[in-house]
């Protein structure tokens, strides 16, 4: 009487495939192109994403500290407005900071930096080729007065690759940021 073949399991042969185990070279080949493939969307997907991220970050600081000067001089702490001054020349162009005074060469209260390569692009308004710019928020009322005198004040600002921000602040003392 003939032997039973001996059962080996999940890895016994299957009649019609011989001797094959693993991946054929073409196989790990097409894995490894997809696998590059889908990790250079995700590198490209999150570099915008941070770019992106920086430029709006950038415009919420400065909302954060145009307010922060309008609210030093609504409060009654002080007897004098602040001013909130940025440069727009190519030396520190990515600097703004907040004064106690009317001007710019005002006593300096803090300083601040936009972060990475962002920098100011334009301020709507500001005849060119202005190098400075000021946002004095006046005593009391929090009103603000543009330098040189208008209505509406935007203030733009970029990352290298292109994308733009724009912060608003208006004469009523309005400060928006979309």
């Amino acid at each position: 009487m003939p032997m039973p073949p001996l059962h080996c399991g999940p890895l016994r042969r299957i009649s019609g495939q011989p001797g094959r185990s693993g991946f054929s070279f073409i196989e790990l080949i097409v894995a490894v192109a997809v696998l590059i493939i889908l990790a250079t969307i995700a590198m490209w997907a999150v570099k915008n994403w941070l770019i992106t991220t920086e430029v709006r970050t950038a415009a919420t600081d400065l909302v954060g500290v145009l307010e922060l000067a309008q609210s030093k001089s609504i409060s009654a702490e002080e007897a004098s407005p602040y001013t909130v001054c940025g440069r727009m020349d190519p030396a520190p162009k990515n600097i703004y900071r907040i004064t106690q005074g009317e001007t710019c060469a005002s006593t300096e209260v803090s300083r601040h930096t936009f972060p990475g390569k962002v920098e100011f692009t334009n301020v709507t308004g500001v005849p060119q080729p202005a190098t400075e710019w000021m946002i004095v928020f006046e005593k009391l009322t929090g009103r603000a007065r543009l330098i040189p005198l208008i209505t509406e004040g935007a203030i733009k600002f970029a990352d290298p690759s292109g994308l733009l921000d724009t912060v608003t602040v208006t004469s009523a003392g309005i400060i928006s940021h979309p």
